[in-house]
């Protein structure tokens, strides 16, 4: 069986987390994780290093999201 990839999926919406959490679960390929500041971005990439990054650019705590994308590139 082949492994699930871990997803962070990070966004301030409730219910877009919920609806997009359950789907990608379903499939049986994906392993989702959540964030909803980019504090929490930046902990659990570095803590869990995840294969895929689904995130909304406008979140509490994360300031200027090109340097956040310059930290992801180049490891946490």
């Amino acid at each position: 069986m082949e492994q699930r990839r871990t997803v962070l999926l990070a966004d301030t919406s409730t219910e877009f987390r919920i609806l997009l959490r359950e789907a990608m679960e379903k499939t049986g390929e994906f392993l989702v994780e959540i964030a909803q500041t980019g504090d929490e971005v930046l902990e659990k990439v570095q803590e869990q290093e995840p294969d895929i990054l689904i995130m909304d650019v406008i979140l509490p705590g994360l300031g200027d999201h090109s340097i956040f994308c310059v930290n992801l590139q180049g490891g946490v």
